[in-house]
């Protein structure tokens, strides 16, 4: 095992099956509400089948965010070489980022559910991309 492939895999509270399971039951229940949303704010947004569902898309940000890798552009290219077979087909780099910084509002609601849900009454703030406009929409929690 190579040594960027244990900076993926070893982070023991890290249990990459659950997170998704959990994104991805989210995002069943809200991705409609999600792009209703999105048309009423911007009419000529149009929703287009891509080869990354938005579960997989906020899931990638994620495990990025929870692995010990400090720059997205390595993390990214160990997912393309070690676990590129848990995707259906991983865009380029370019591609990736364009989509995570256009899904930002979705990975907020994702949080914000979340955090309701949870215990503690810690806040956490994602400053990587300073200028995405935030913006609010009814979620239904998990």
């Amino acid at each position: 095992m190579s040594y960027h492939t244990r900076l993926l895999t070893s982070h023991p509270m890290f249990e990459f099956t659950t997170l998704f399971c959990t994104i991805d039951d989210f995002f069943q229940k809200n991705e409609a509400i999600y792009w209703q949303y999105l048309k009423q704010e911007n009419p000529k947004v149009r929703q287009r089948s891509g080869v990354l569902c938005l579960s997989e898309i906020i899931f990638i940000a994620v495990w990025y965010k929870n692995s010990q890798l400090h720059h997205f552009k390595a993390f990214y290219s160990m997912l393309k070489r070690f676990y590129s077979k848990l995707f259906k087909g991983l865009p380029s780099y370019q591609r990736i980022v364009y989509l995570i910084n256009q899904h930002q509002l979705a990975l907020q609601a994702l949080h914000i559910s979340l955090a309701s849900n949870a215990q503690t009454t810690c806040a956490w703030v994602d400053c990587t991309y300073p200028y995405v406009k935030i913006s609010v929409f009814n979620v239904i929690n998990l």
